[in-house]
């Protein structure tokens, strides 16, 4: 038969995954002839032999890719044979200043890596940096594309004799892995213990964030270990370091770990002592904690896990999966307060895999209020204060990556093991999308660069209210255009005035001239849920529900009803608000949000609800009985006040009514137990996640929702039922039975709007318009059941589109601006 030669191009995240490898083994296997490499754009090959020799080649490299490669399309053409070749080899990368290769995301440490450093036999044996093809650190280390060793931090760690050998050879699983090391030439570990301990880090944390953003122009290594730790045994120093950490977290003691895109603060999950200094040393007296574990049956004496979860847990990029709590779970009351749910993660890195053989909580190495730490100099001030003891490594991290977190399998933030995985757009083959660089919004931020077909989101920054935040939300979106070079065509962010997203969006817009649109939050939430789902075209009625967001026309939205696509040309550009809950007066602005009791007090003055009762029952909040006369005076003017028509606001005002009724019922110490953000929230969504755990302690709900009753009618009705919690012989479970009837109640509502706006929208032609939810109050699971149930009931076969590759909440909200600006989206 004739020989033929093919030129193959692969494109997807084959890069940094071992894939040309692969190719190299796949053609010794079948016989093929040629070569492979590398560009910035993708993986390119030349392969020889007979035809159906090709064929099986090219079918076994897609069928048997490495774990982590993500193939998007092959092609294919025909080349003239070359005379005499013998072998297949792999060939240098190459720069092609068109091409735009995608990053992989860092991964846990893979099976035979756990193996071999549990092996004493083998040369890595409890070595803190074992990686291969299939695990270990990508994103969080490369500092340029294409990814070779001199393009990322490895740099500084020459490779010795024994680990070029593996790296050369085409039959070693860490052939061409760029962070292979060993304790002869690879990175190392120390710890740092404080002298005295302190309750608060006495260094402004922003300072010490812009002391690790310094350039090196020597290229120097910016975490260098310390002269001693170099010249000491690696092994002996690796051993002693983690013998002294474990004893300190048995001790009590709160340690900062170095891991794999940052720092991670780690506490005995099963001492009180320590998770409530965690908590004072934090400023974070109620927000649930991570934990980490050594295992998956080690997970198991903690959460409650389905099939699904188990998988998740395990999957290479190892998130932080929430779950049931187990009956008599071994850990302090103090790590989940008032929560029925727990977050675990099982040890990804080796480093984490050495240290954890117990479960230990495991939060984000930050000060207060302030972004990821990763650097070396930048933890030593920082943590001087909230941890007892720092251990440190020198290998430099890059790109700051946080853990992600999953709630069984619904996406509460994306970040380590996903991103920056890009997102396929539905886009035309033949057209010429513009770049859409979208900044996301305030709360829980990642910024989206959008290339072509793919929209490329950030890991998760988080909260913008910090200068050090700000300096990170500009590395990530320099770190997204840089590897994709490309610059914006056009640049989208919130309306929101006073946002500092929307202020660096205007910044960069006035600096580069690219044109700048600023879009409505929820309408940003609706498009991210329609890229989710391939949508490109309406109608398409989608329910909006979070806690804030800047409307229109000014006010705080929040619990919106949005068509999108319901003009006559059907493009999501084009959108109306269709429906919104009653709105109502926020008490004293943003002093409400922290005091929800005062959004009881505003609902029952706008809504009609019998005010003295209600007010009656806030009395019992000791914070309301003294400011009450203060609230209703500020509520009679208007003017003092701004309205809003959020769910999540109506949610935490109920929470409030029930925490009060527990008060009177029980005294203030049960409810400190129970529901303590329906007085106080000292996080996010507080109230909300309490009082959906609160509800999930009745089985069922003991009441239906009427097909005509309206918003103020449920929330009459929870008034009522609050009334009769202080009578019950069981107050605890009658404030159960009264916030499950709500969610019940309020779902029914949504319901029944958010099919009558599709019936408008499929009007002419009674068409099936597609309905779903979208927003922070998407992530409440009993909320979405009852909307689904009633949907079902009120039109048969009726599908609720929800999220389940980006968040619902804000983290989702850069890729819906994204979304919006592809599809031509105007200044809201």
């Amino acid at each position: 038969m004739s020989v033929t030669r093919r030129a193959i191009t692969v494109r997807g995240i084959v890069q940094g995954v071992g894939f040309r490898p692969h190719v190299a083994r796949v053609a010794a296997a079948t016989g093929v002839t040629g070569v492979v490499g590398n560009d910035d754009a993708r993986v390119f090959i030349e392969a020889q032999g007979e035809s159906g020799q090709l064929d099986e080649f090219t079918r076994r490299l897609v069928d048997e890719a490495p774990v982590l490669a993500r193939i998007i399309d092959t092609t294919a053409r025909q080349l003239t044979p070359v005379d005499g070749e013998a072998g297949f080899s792999i060939v240098a990368s190459q720069t092609n200043p068109g091409g735009r290769s995608l990053i992989p995301p860092d991964v846990a440490v893979c099976r035979r890596c756990r193996e071999e450093m549990d092996d004493p036999a083998n040369r890595r044996f409890r070595y803190p940096f074992i990686t291969c093809t299939d695990c270990g650190p990508r994103l969080s280390i490369i500092t340029d594309l294409p990814y070779d060793r001199p393009r990322t931090t490895m740099r500084h760690f020459p490779m010795c004799r024994a680990c070029r050998a593996e790296y050369t050879d085409p039959d070693n699983r860490r052939y061409h892995a760029q962070p292979v090391s060993c304790f002869d030439c690879g990175p190392t570990i120390w710890l740092e213990e404080f002298t005295s301990a302190k309750d608060q880090p006495d260094v402004d944390p922003f300072t010490a964030f812009l002391a690790d953003q310094r350039q090196h122009p020597d290229d120097s290594n910016p975490d260098q270990a310390p002269a001693p730790v170099v010249r000491a045994d690696r092994r002996l120093q690796c051993d002693g370091t983690i013998a002294r950490a474990k004893q300190l977290l048995a001790a009590g003691n709160i340690l900062a770990v170095k891991g794999i895109g940052g720092f991670h603060l780690l506490a005995d999950a099963a001492d009180d002592e320590a998770v409530a200094r965690l908590r004072r040393r934090k400023n974070r007296p109620h927000k649930p904690l991570a934990v980490m574990v050594a295992d998956l049956a080690q997970a198991e004496t903690l959460v409650e896990l389905g099939e699904q979860e188990k998988t998740l847990l395990t999957d290479p990029a190892h998130p932080i999966v929430i779950a049931p709590a187990a009956p008599g779970a071994p850990l302090s009351g103090l790590v989940n307060p008032g929560i029925d749910e727990i977050g675990v993660v099982i040890a990804y890195s080796p480093l984490h895999r050495l240290l954890v053989d117990r479960p230990v909580v495991a939060t984000s190495g930050n000060a207060p209020g302030q972004p990821l730490v990763t650097g070396n100099r930048q933890a030593a001030a920082v943590f001087d204060g909230l941890a007892d003891g720092v251990v440190y490594h020198d290998r430099p991290i890059e790109v700051p990556v946080e853990d992600s977190v999953f709630r069984k399998t619904l996406p509460i933030r994306r970040s380590r093991g996903f991103a920056p995985v890009p997102l396929a757009l539905p886009v035309a083959p033949d057209s010429t999308p513009p770049t859409v660089l979208a900044c996301g919004g305030e709360l829980k931020n990642t910024v989206t660069l959008t290339d072509g077909d793919m929209a490329f989101i950030s890991c998760h920054i988080g909260d913008m209210g910090s200068l050090a935040a700000q300096q990170a939300h500009q590395r990530a979106i320099d770190t997204l255009t840089a590897a994709r070079r490309r610059h914006p065509d056009l640049i989208v962010c919130d309306m929101h005035p006073d946002y500092a997203t929307t202020r660096a969006a205007e910044r960069l817009a006035d600096h580069t001239g690219v044109r700048l649109v600023k879009i409505q939050h929820h309408y940003a939430h609706a498009m991210s849920l329609a890229a989710e789902h391939g949508i490109t075209s309406g109608p398409l009625v989608v329910l909006a529900a979070d806690g804030t967001g800047y409307g229109t026309d000014g006010t705080v939205w929040g619990g919106e009803i949005l068509t999108l696509g319901g003009s006559g040309d059907n493009g999501l550009a084009h959108w109306e608000r269709s429906w919104h809950l009653p709105v109502f007066p926020l008490a004293g602005g943003d002093t409400a949000i922290r005091h929800p009791w005062r959004l009881a007090a505003g609902i029952a003055h706008r809504w009609d609800i019998d005010n003295g009762q209600v007010l009656d029952h806030l009395t019992a909040i000791d914070d309301a009985a003294q400011q009450l006369p203060v609230v209703r005076a500020s509520l009679a003017d208007p003017a003092r006040s701004v309205d809003t028509s959020s769910l999540g606001r109506v949610i935490d005002a109920a929470c409030a009514l029930t925490a009060a009724a527990l008060i009177a019922a029980g005294g203030a110490a049960a409810t400190g137990r129970i529901i303590p953000g329906g007085i106080h929230q000292s996080f996010d969504a507080q109230a909300a996640m309490e009082y959906e755990q609160l509800a999930a302690r009745a089985a069922a709900p003991t009441a239906q929702a009427a097909d005509d009753c309206s918003v103020q009618q449920v929330f009459q009705a929870l008034v009522d039922e609050v009334g009769l919690v202080a009578r019950a012989v069981d107050p605890v479970q009658a404030a159960a039975v009264a916030a499950r009837n709500f969610h019940h109640r309020i779902s029914r509502v949504l319901a029944r709007e958010l099919l009558a706006a599709a019936r408008r929208a499929g009007a002419p032609g009674n068409r099936q318009v597609p309905v779903g939810f979208t927003g922070g109050c998407a992530h409440n699971e009993i909320l979405v059941a009852d909307l689904e149930e009633h949907l079902h009931q009120l039109r048969p076969g009726t599908r609720l589109l929800t999220h389940t590759v980006v968040p619902a909440g804000d983290g989702g909200l850069s890729l819906g601006q994204a979304w919006a600006g592809m599809c031509g989206a105007a200044d809201a």
